[in-house]
C-alpha cells in the first residue's frame, strides 16, 4: 500500500506500507484513512494508525470521539464509509475484551466450562469424538455400524487436528498458570469469583482462542488497585500487538509504549505512554499554532493583494500570478490545516463551606467513628469492620483504598449516617447531612429519572445562580442542544456523572464524599474535578481505584485491610512506599518479570500535616518544576530568557 500523508503538523505524517515479512512472525494491523458517519454525525474523517508486534497502544480522546468505533472497524463489526482496516495477513485473529464482558460471563458454569465455551468448535469436536469412541466400545468394530463409526472417528480426528483441538488441555493449563489460577479453580463456579478474578477469566477466554492481536476496551473499570496492578504486569509481558481504550492515565503510563489520539475525527500518533504523549502533543501544538499563525498572516496579505487589485487592468498579470501562487501553495505539502481544537479545560470551584452554628467556618472534626464493628451476616467472619476507627478532619483530603468487597462503600455510608453498625458499641459522629454531598458510583439511583439536566441543576441551585449562569455551566459540562431536553433515565453513564458533579457544585458543603467518581469520566472531566477538589476549602473523602486521580487530589491515603482502617499521610505513591507487603506482592507475585513499581518517598517535611491550601500549592510547584524540566529538555539547560 502506498504511504498515506496528511497535512497536519510537521512530523506527523504516517506511512502505512505494511512491511509484512520484514521481521519473521511480526503481526501488523491498523486503520488506513478511515472515515465513518453514525447517526448523521461524522465520527471519523481520517483515522490512520498501525500497531505491530511488541506495541502496546493506547487509544485516547474525549468521550464520543470514536475510540470504540475504531475498534469495531478493526474487527469488522462496522464497515467504514471510506478507508479500511489493514492486516499483515488476511487470517489475522483479533480478540476483544469489551466493557461489558463481565455481563457476558455465565455465572452458573464452572471455570473450565466457561473457558471451553470460548472455543466452541474445538470443544464440540472433542465431545463428538468422545461420544463416537463410547459407541464403538458398545457395538465393537466387526459390524457394519462399527465400521461406519470407525470412519466417522477418523473424520473427526482429522477435523480435530485441523482445529488444533488436541491442544486445548495444554493451552488451558498454560493460561491458568500465567493468569494465577490454580488447577482446583477449574471446578469453581464463575459467579463465586470477585471482579478482579473475572477480568482474569475474560483474558483467559481470549487467550484460549490463540489471538494474534488483543483489543481491550476500558479494562480497568471496576477493578480494585491490586487487580489493576496485576493487569499491568500481565500486559507488559505480552508480545502480541495490544490496543487499549482507557481513561486511566496511570495505567496507560505504565503499560503503553505508543499513544494514538483522536480529535475532530483525525488521529495523531505519539511514542510512549500518557505523560510522554501529553508532552509531545503540547510541544507539537505550540509549533503548529505558531506556523499556522504565520501562514494565516501570509494568506491574508495575498488575499488583500488580490482583492485590492481586482479590476485593475495594469495589475492583471501580477494578480493572476498571485492567484496561481496561492492555488499552488494550497495544493502543496507546505500548506497546513488548522490545528485541532480541544475541549477547553473547565475551571469551576465548589462553593465555600458553610459556617457552623458558632459562626466559625469549620470545626476540627467533620465526621468520625471509633471502635465500630459492622458486617452483613452472622459470625465474626462476616464482619467487614472490626473495632475500626476513622476520622475526617477539617479541610482534609483523604483517599480510601482496598480490595473490592472490604467495606469501602460501607465506610462511606457509616460516615454519612445512612447505615447503622450491625454490632453495638463504638462511637459514631456522622457528617451533618445538610452540609455534606455524596457522589455515588450508581448515579441512576440518585438522579430523578423523569427530570432533564436543566431541571436537575435548577432544583439543586442553593447558591442562587440565575438561569443564564446555569445554562452556561451546563454548556461547559457538555450539555447543549437536544441533550438538555433528555430525561436523566436516558443519559449515558458519562453524562450522569457530569450532571451529578454539577449538582454538587451548586450547594455549599462542608464535606464532599465520592465513591468511584472517575469510572465514567473522560480525561478532561477528570482534570476538571481534580482542579475543583484541590481548590476546595472543605473536607474531601474519595474512594477510587484511579491512582492518578488520587495522587492529584488526596494528601492522605486510608487503606481498609483485615477489618481495620489504616492511615498513611502522603499520596498514593507514598502509600505504596510505606506498604512493602503489597508492593512486594504486586512486584514479585503478580508482575514477576516486569519492572517494579516506582515510588517517590516524601521528605520528612512533606509528611507533616499540611496547612490549608498546601496541597494545591505543592501541585502548582510540581507543575512549575515539570515545566522547567520540559523547557530544559527541549532547549537545553543553558537557555536564558
Amino acid at each position: 500500500a502506498a504511504p498515506v500523508k496528511r497535512r497536519r503538523g510537521e512530523g506527523d505524517y504516517v506511512s502505512f506500507a505494511m512491511k509484512t515479512g520484514d521481521i519473521e512472525g511480526e503481526v501488523s494491523v491498523g486503520l488506513k484513512a478511515v472515515s465513518i458517519r453514525l447517526g448523521g454525525r461524522e465520527v471519523l474523517q481520517d483515522a490512520s494508525w498501525v500497531v505491530r508486534t511488541g506495541d502496546r497502544m493506547a487509544l485516547v480522546g474525549a468521550n464520543g470521539c470514536g475510540k470504540t468505533t475504531q475498534l469495531k472497524v478493526l474487527t469488522g463489526e462496522l464497515t467504514p464509509d471510506g478507508g479500511d482496516a489493514v492486516k499483515s495477513e488476511p487470517d489475522t485473529r483479533i480478540a476483544v475484551l469489551t466493557q461489558s464482558f463481565v455481563d457476558e460471563l455465565d455465572t452458573e458454569r464452572t471455570l473450565e466450562e466457561e473457558l471451553l465455551a470460548a472455543v466452541p468448535k474445538q470443544s464440540q469436536v472433542l465431545k463428538e469424538l468422545a461420544d463416537v469412541q463410547e459407541k464403538i466400545e458398545e457395538v465393537g468394530t466387526d459390524s457394519e455400524e462399527g465400521m461406519e463409526l470407525i470412519q466417522l472417528l477418523t473424520d473427526l480426528q482429522v477435523k480435530a487436528e485441523e482445529l488444533r483441538a488436541y491442544d486445548l488441555d495444554g493451552r488451558m493449563n498454560s493460561i491458568l498458570g500465567k493468569v494465577g489460577f490454580l488447577q482446583e479453580d477449574l471446578q469453581q463456579q464463575v459467579g463465586l469469583f470477585s471482579g478482579g478474578w473475572k477480568v482474569r477469566i475474560g483474558l483467559s477466554k481470549i487467550f484460549m482462542t490463540a489471538p494474534d492481536v488483543l483489543l481491550l476496551d476500558e479494562p480497568t473499570n471496576h477493578l480494585d488497585l491490586e487487580s489493576v496492578e496485576w493487569l499491568e504486569g500481565f500486559l507488559k509481558k505480552q508480545t502480541l500487538p495490544i490496543v487499549l481504550v482507557s481513561h486511566d492515565r496511570e495505567f496507560m503510563d505504565r503499560v503503553c509504549n505508543v499513544t494514538v489520539e483522536t480529535v475532530e475525527g483525525m488521529t495523531y500518533t505519539y511514542t510512549g505512554g500518557y505523560s510522554a504523549y501529553i508532552k509531545q502533543r503540547d510541544e507539537k501544538l505550540e509549533t503548529w499554532r505558531k506556523k499556522y499563525a504565520v501562514q494565516e498572516k501570509q494568506l491574508k496579505e495575498m488575499q488583500d493583494f488580490i482583492k485590492v487589485n481586482r479590476g485593475k487592468q495594469m495589475m492583471a498579470m501580477s494578480r493572476n500570478k498571485k492567484i496561481a501562487e496561492l492555488e499552488k501553495w494550497r495544493a502543496s505539502d507546505k500548506w497546513l490545516d488548522p490545528p485541532p481544537k480541544y475541549i477547553r479545560k473547565i475551571k469551576f470551584n465548589f462553593p465555600e463551606p458553610p459556617k457552623t452554628r458558632r459562626g466559625t467556618m469549620r470545626v476540627n472534626t467533620v465526621a468520625e467513628l471509633a471502635n465500630v464493628s459492622h458486617g452483613y451476616g452472622d459470625g465474626a467472619d462476616s464482619m467487614l469492620l472490626k473495632e475500626a476507627s476513622f476520622r475526617v478532619g477539617t479541610a482534609e483530603k483523604i483517599g480510601i483504598v482496598g480490595r473490592n468487597g472490604v467495606g469501602k462503600s460501607t465506610l462511606l455510608r457509616l460516615l454519612l449516617g445512612t447505615e447503622k453498625p450491625s454490632k453495638e458499641g463504638g462511637y459514631i459522629m456522622p457528617a451533618d447531612p445538610e452540609k455534606s454531598r455524596f457522589f455515588t458510583q450508581h448515579q441512576a439511583d440518585l438522579l430523578p429519572p423523569d427530570m432533564t439536566a436543566y431541571e436537575v441543576v435548577k432544583d439543586a441551585n442553593e447558591i442562587l445562580m440565575d438561569d443564564s449562569e446555569l445554562m452556561e455551566i451546563l454548556k461547559k459540562f457538555r450539555f447543549k442542544g437536544d441533550r438538555l431536553k433528555v430525561n436523566c433515565v436516558d443519559l449515558s453513564g458519562g453524562e450522569k456523572a457530569r450532571l451529578a458533579i454539577v449538582r454538587m457544585m451548586l450547594a455549599p458543603s462542608q464535606l464532599l464524599i465520592f465513591d468511584e467518581p472517575t469510572n465514567h469520566l473522560d480525561v478532561p472531566m477528570k482534570e476538571t474535578l481534580e482542579y475543583s477538589l484541590r481548590e476546595f476549602d472543605g473536607s474531601v473523602v474519595v474512594v477510587s481505584h484511579d491512582r492518578w486521580f488520587l495522587s492529584q487530589t488526596c494528601e492522605t491515603i486510608v487503606e481498609i485491610k483485615d477489618g481495620q482502617v489504616v492511615r498513611y499521610d502522603g499520596d498514593y505513591r507514598h502509600y505504596m512506599d510505606r506498604n512493602p507487603e503489597l508492593k512486594r506482592k504486586v512486584e514479585k507475585h503478580y508482575t514477576r518479570d516486569s519492572r517494579g513499581i516506582g515510588s517517590v518517598p516524601y521528605s520528612k517535611e512533606e509528611r507533616k500535616k499540611r496547612e490549608r491550601g498546601g496541597l494545591r500549592k505543592n501541585y502548582r510547584k510540581r507543575q512549575a518544576e515539570e515545566k522547567k524540566e520540559m523547557i530544559a529538555a527541549v532547549y537545553g539547560r543553558g537557555r536564558r530568557r
